[in-house]
């Protein structure tokens, strides 16, 4: 059992026993979807858009995508060709290894990284590895880190910037050299940009679609759920090479069928309407992520990395703990504030615990200051 799931048993737990727990351990805006895909869904159950659609999405929604990313990056990605809408992003990432992996190739995986990239990578029967990244540079990777473990059986490079859990960036000069050498060594580079839209003041996000316009051996994966607040919605969607996503679109065909047709239409009519929540949904956690970093300067025994995007805080507890599952049973027990161990994210994360502040400014607050009643 992973050290996630046993924090999360004793959260419930303890929460069966009357308990009420700080969760600030789940990777979800706090906001509702906004009413207007809401009610975009409902016309679409309305109308009866309930059957199969396309097995690679509803073309007027390829469509809208591919004109975005062609008016923001001057690509020529076409619909019928170069996206796959999947039902999430994790269904995205999945059908990315199982058309490209054979049995034993390698994965390299800059760490800390989200939970299933790993995961994802050996049930497509790959092997993950890891690309270690110091925390004494604040999680900073170079091309030199990679370039120490790429091997013969190196297939691939997956790259997540706003990254989860630490919040960094990978910055455009950086993000050209990575394409250069794999594109050399014939490696594919699948970027994971699902947080692109949380982007904090001071910085700028780089989509991989800048360097690699014609998609040679570069892979975009993105959705819906953090930026518009739908992760139960499920729907997510790849943008690649036309032999790759035929490929994809065959595990989809005989797999799910297709995403979702009434969600496909509700986020097709509903999110142009709602152009102001992103930057609604920024303005909120810039404010909280400010915050925490004041907060954090005066606390003697913590330290948070400075995030860049998404809206997570990779905190380093190492003065008090280098074990941090125990660390998050302690904070649990003692603050009855939930966080997921920094371990649980790769070996690099060992001595950190990542919270969500996707949460009110309240309840930051109050995080704050238990932590601070115990460990000063």
């Amino acid at each position: 059992m992973s050290a996630t799931i046993k924090i999360a048993d004793h959260v419930a737990e303890l929460e069966r026993m009357g308990e009420k727990i700080l969760n600030l351990s789940t990777g979800a805006p706090h906001f509702p979807t906004p009413p207007s895909i809401v009610t975009a869904t409902m016309q679409a159950l309305r109308e009866n858009k309930t059957g199969y659609s396309d097995s690679r999405g509803i073309y007027q929604l390829r469509k809208r995508l591919c004109d975005y990313y062609n008016e923001q990056f001057g690509t020529n990605l076409k619909p019928e060709e170069n996206i796959l809408i999947t039902p999430g992003g994790k269904q995205a990432i999945l059908y990315c290894m199982l058309s490209l992996l054979e049995p034993g190739d390698e994965v390299l995986i800059p760490s800390p990284a989200w939970v299933s990239f790993a995961e994802i990578v050996k049930i497509a029967g790959g092997i993950p590895v890891t690309v270690d990244c110091n925390s004494e540079n604040d999680f900073e990777f170079s091309l030199e880190q990679i370039q120490k473990v790429v091997t013969k059986k190196t297939k691939a490079l997956i790259i997540n910037s706003p990254c989860n859990p630490t919040g960094k960036i990978i910055k455009s000069n950086l993000l050209n050299d990575i394409h250069q050498f794999c594109k050399k060594n014939n490696i594919f580079v699948f970027s994971d940009e699902i947080y692109d839209k949380i982007v904090f003041s001071g910085y700028e996000h780089s989509s991989l679609l800048q360097v690699d316009q014609t998609l040679q051996n570069s892979v975009i994966l993105n959705g819906f759920s953090k930026t518009y607040a739908m992760t139960g919605w499920r729907l997510g969607y790849i943008i690649g090479p036309s032999e790759l996503i035929d490929g994809m679109v065959k595990l989809q065909q005989n797999s799910v069928t297709c995403p979702t047709t009434f969600i496909q239409f509700g986020v097709l009519n509903g999110f142009d309407e709602c152009k102001s929540f992103p930057q609604h949904a920024l303005n909120s956690y810039q404010e909280n992520r400010d915050f925490l970093l004041k907060e954090f300067e005066s606390l003697k025994n913590f330290r948070l990395i400075k995030p860049e995007g998404a809206f997570y805080g990779f905190i380093d507890v190492s003065k008090l703990s280098t074990d941090s599952v125990d660390f998050c049973f302690q904070l649990l027990n003692t603050c009855k504030v939930a966080a997921v161990p920094g371990v649980a994210f790769g070996n690099s994360g060992e001595g950190f615990i990542r919270i969500s502040f996707a949460t009110s400014k309240d309840a930051l607050a109050e995080f704050v200051r238990r932590i601070r009643a115990i460990w000063g």
